[in-house]
């Protein structure tokens, strides 16, 4: 855009940047985005599965998370099963050809948007930063976990160096780690044993936060607002 010649950027780009190498490389622009989004929606299923599965232990736990989490939105369905009702056509045909939305409706009367089409495919930011906050969960649990003999350490340095990653994958990202870790640690009276998560995420994660709002519109109340 030439609008934007020289300018920095001032948003997280690595996920688009991650698209634009396979589309230099000669991949078709649609091509990238549509099985970059399956692949990175199947990679959020398989890893919710596995982190629920450590956290309960059933099977029938780990499959419903991530169904639950997909298909969740409020209770457009129940509008939908009424048209379809009231149709003299399929269920398939109805949805091949839906009239209009029904989690986030013109009229206002629904708006609780599904967790693809509202979040996962038009922000790609979430779409890779969400994985990887469920890979820093699982190293939590992991980590804390009384019940499995395993040295913390390295599982926690390890969760410190994704979150260092996030700034400029998904910043938001990055903030809510920080924090729900700090609440963690002091939370579990052990905030020592955090400190290989603190120190690699904030010595890897701040020059990220430094360098993507130099000499650019971002402000840092802003953001936080």
């Amino acid at each position: 855009h030439p609008s934007f010649a020289g300018a920095p950027f001032t948003y997280p780009f690595l996920p688009d940047f991650a698209a634009a190498m396979l589309v230099k490389a000669g991949a078709p622009p649609i091509m990238v985005m549509v099985w970059s989004t399956l692949l990175l929606c199947l990679t959020f299923v398989v890893l919710l599965y596995r982190w629920t599965l450590s956290m309960t232990g059933s099977t029938g736990a780990a499959l419903l998370a991530p169904l639950i989490a997909l298909t969740s939105g409020g209770f457009g369905w129940l509008r939908f099963a009424g048209e379809v009702w009231a149709s003299d056509r399929s269920v398939l045909q109805f949805l091949n050809s839906l009239p209009h939305d029904y989690t986030i409706t013109a009229d206002g009367l629904y708006r609780w948007g599904n967790l693809i089409t509202s979040l996962l495919v038009p922000q790609r930011g979430l779409l890779l930063g969400l994985p990887l906050a469920l890979l820093v969960f699982q190293a939590w649990w992991d980590a804390t976990d009384d019940r499995v003999p395993v040295d913390h350490v390295p599982k926690l340095a390890a969760a410190g160096i994704i979150t260092g990653m996030m700034p400029l994958i998904h910043a938001h990202g990055f903030a809510v780690l920080l924090g729900i870790g700090f609440w963690i640690a002091i939370a579990s009276g052990r905030w020592k044993r955090w400190l290989p998560f603190f120190v690699a995420a904030l010595v890897l994660g701040l020059p990220q936060i430094w360098w993507i709002t130099r000499e650019t519109g971002t402000r840092a109340s802003s953001f936080l607002g």
